[in-house]
This record gives structure tokens, C-alpha cells and sequence, in this order.
């Protein structure tokens, strides 16, 4: 039985329509299904009186809707009906939901074809999370891929927690899944793969929330790096079957932030990241990245060594390290000036210096990277 889902902001469960490839569910419910989204609605109008039209199509007055019954039942109001929604629309009073897909002709599996491909994107008008409808710009040189260095990509669509461990696990997974990023994520994800090995933590699937979407960040007019295919979520790894770091799970997700062990495997993947992406988003910043690290390379301007997100994995990363308790404030004060210095022996005035500052980054990630 389902008994918790988070999801991430980039993506829904039956906000997202169709999916763009073939794809393997390992759930009871198919809550993509316009049956199920035809019981949301229903059950939206007998609980919450919301007038909707039970047409199966997870349109904006849908997802408002969802919204508002979230805020009356204190949940968290993200417009996606996962697990707690769903209860809580029973508990209101709607019917049981739909399960298991309709019937339908058994078919043989669609063979996949894995290579490496262009496919470019127009440039397209969004009203995605935008204050005003914004212009998203052509992406030509878009590439679709299903792996990276032969770690295949798998796609998260919900979690739930294992009653034995109290973890967070997988609960939907959608495989093979198709992934579209521009070419320096490509070789940015690459040297993740070649890293993870190095530091004796090689992985046999990479597990995403998502990558191209044109879309603002939230409640701004300002494009996401999604919008620029400059961006992938990576939700956890799965660790190879051999040579993999001691855990209790075989896959380390970032939703078990708040366990002591997974944290420490959590902190190591999250150097890893660091080390080749120039803005990484993890569970320090905010509840929206809970359950994923937001990875992009920001457009080619280079890491911003003291601005929020990258200060906040530092404070983190220098307490690890030296045994300090540097509060995570995610400003590059006093105290964390003087970690640093005490790290790397440089003074208060090479700390001014974006390269020196960058390369002392790059050497406390790699101590954390390394492990203990």
C-alpha cells in the first residue's frame, strides 16, 4: 500500500498528459489514464464543488482545483494527485479510483532504438508557471538519449515508504525513458558517470524527474534552464550490482535526506555533481528539491561560487570535513570565510579571487566525493 509521495516541481503525475516514449509502470494505478483523471475530476465536483468537466483531460481548471482541495486538507498544494491526495479525496467522500490499466490487444514490447540523436526544438510560446505567457527559444541542437556512458536513464514517477526500512523507495518507475539535454549537459553527465566510478561509487541506472521543459520559474516571467535544455533532475542512482559503496538500499534517493546513512552517500553523489555541473540544487535549498538534485550548467557562465545554492553544499561540506558547525544560512559570511581559509590555508584575501575560490571548491568536493 502506497503510504507517502513527493513529487518534483518540474513534473506531475496527471498534470503531464502523454508520455513521449514507450514506457514500463510498475503500479497498480496508472494515474496518467484519462479514467483516472476523469475520477479526480468527478471526485473534485462531489467533495469540493468544483464544476469541472469530467472529460479526462488534466487541463489548468483541473489542476487549480486540485490545488484548492490541497490547501483545505493541509497538503502540500503542488496541483498533483499522488497518494495523500488521493486518500484525502476519499476521506471526503469520493469513490474508490479506477485501478490497473483498461484491457486492451497484448502486444509485443517496442523495440527501442537507443541511438544518439539530434531532435531540436522550435521555439514555443509557454504560460508554464509564468506570471504572462513567455517566448521559449528554439533548441537546435537538442539531443535525445536513453543512457549516458551506457547507464541508462529511468524515469520517477512517485515514491512510497517501505515499511521495513522507513526509507523512501520507488514506487511508479517508467523504463526505458528518453532524456533531452544540449551537449554540455551530455558531457557534464559523462563526467558525473566517470567520477562516481573513480570514487568507488559506480552506479548501473541514473533515475531522473526530468529535463526539457519550457517553463518560468515559479511565479516569475524568468525561463527556467530547462527552457534552454540546460538542465536535468537527477533523483538518486542506483548502485552497480558489484563494487558499490556499503548501503542498505540499492538505490540512494534524495528524498532520504534525513537518514544519517543515506545522507552520507547523498552528500558523496552531490560532490560528484558539483564537480561537473556549474549549478547544482539540492535538498538544502528548499522543499521543492527534496526529492531531486536540480543540475544545469548555467548556460556556459561558469559556477557562482558564492551564491546561494553552491555556499549552502559548502557550509555542509566544510562541517563534514573539519568537524565544524557552520550554520547553513547559504551566505558567504565570516564563519564560512574562515572554514575555507582553514581548509585550504589561503587568506581572506584569495578568497576574493573567483578562480582560487573555485579551485579550493574543487578540492573540498573531492575530499567529500572520496568519502570517509
Amino acid at each position: 500500500m502506497v503510504t507517502t509521495i513527493q513529487r518534483n516541481a518540474h513534473t506531475a503525475t496527471c498534470q503531464c498528459g502523454q508520455h513521449e516514449n514507450e514506457s514500463e509502470t510498475l503500479h497498480e494505478t496508472d494515474r496518467r489514464s484519462p479514467a483516472y483523471v476523469r475520477w479526480v475530476q468527478a471526485s473534485l465536483n462531489r467533495v469540493g464543488s468544483a464544476k469541472l468537466a469530467v472529460d479526462g483531460d488534466f487541463g489548468p481548471r483541473t489542476r487549480a482545483a486540485v490545488i484548492t482541495f490541497q490547501r483545505s486538507r493541509n497538503l502540500t498544494p503542488d496541483g498533483i494527485v499522488g497518494s495523500r491526495t488521493e486518500a484525502a479525496l476519499i476521506a471526503a467522500g469520493a469513490t474508490a479510483p479506477p485501478r490497473g490499466r483498461q484491457p486492451g490487444p497484448t502486444r509485443p514490447p517496442k523495440p527501442v532504438d537507443r541511438t544518439v540523436r539530434p531532435c531540436p526544438k522550435p521555439a514555443k510560446l509557454t504560460s508554464d508557471r509564468c506570471d504572462t505567457p513567455q517566448m521559449c527559444p528554439a533548441v537546435p541542437d537538442m539531443l535525445c538519449m536513453y543512457d549516458i556512458s551506457g547507464i541508462p536513464f529511468e524515469y520517477i514517477d512517485s515514491f512510497r515508504r517501505d515499511p521495513a526500512t522507513r526509507l523512501q523507495i520507488v514506487d511508479v518507475r517508467l523504463r526505458p525513458r528518453q532524456q533531452h539535454f544540449t551537449p554540455p549537459v551530455r558531457d557534464d553527465l559523462q563526467q558525473v558517470v566517470a567520477n562516481l566510478r573513480r570514487f568507488g561509487l559506480p552506479i548501473e541506472a541514473i533515475l531522473t524527474m526530468g529535463s526539457y521543459v519550457c517553463r518560468c520559474t515559479r511565479n516569475t516571467n524568468r525561463l527556467s534552464n530547462h527552457s534552454f535544455g540546460d538542465a536535468i533532475d537527477v533523483a538518486g542512482v542506483r548502485w552497480a550490482a558489484a563494487g558499490g559503496p556499503a548501503s542498505a538500499q540499492r538505490e540512494t534517493i534524495a528524498l532520504n535526506f534525513g537518514d544519517d546513512a543515506q545522507r552520507a552517500l547523498l552528500r558523496r553523489i552531490d560532490a560528484c555533481l558539483r564537480l561537473s555541473f556549474e549549478t547544482v540544487i539540492d535538498y538544502n535549498y528548499n522543499a521543492d528539491h527534496h526529492n531531486h538534485f536540480h543540475c544545469d550548467t548555467n548556460q556556459g557562465g561558469g559556477r557562482r561560487p558564492r551564491g546561494r545554492s553552491t555556499t549552502l553544499f559548502t557550509q555542509e561540506a566544510l562541517n563534514h570535513v573539519l568537524g565544524t558547525n557552520i550554520p547553513q544560512t547559504g551566505k558567504f559570511d565570516a564563519a564560512t570565510q574562515r572554514a575555507l581559509m582553514q581548509f585550504s590555508g589561503v587568506t581572506a584575501a584569495g578568497l576574493k579571487d573567483d578562480r582560487i575560490l573555485n579551485q579550493i571548491l574543487d578540492g573540498l568536493y573531492t575530499r567529500v566525493a572520496a568519502g570517509p
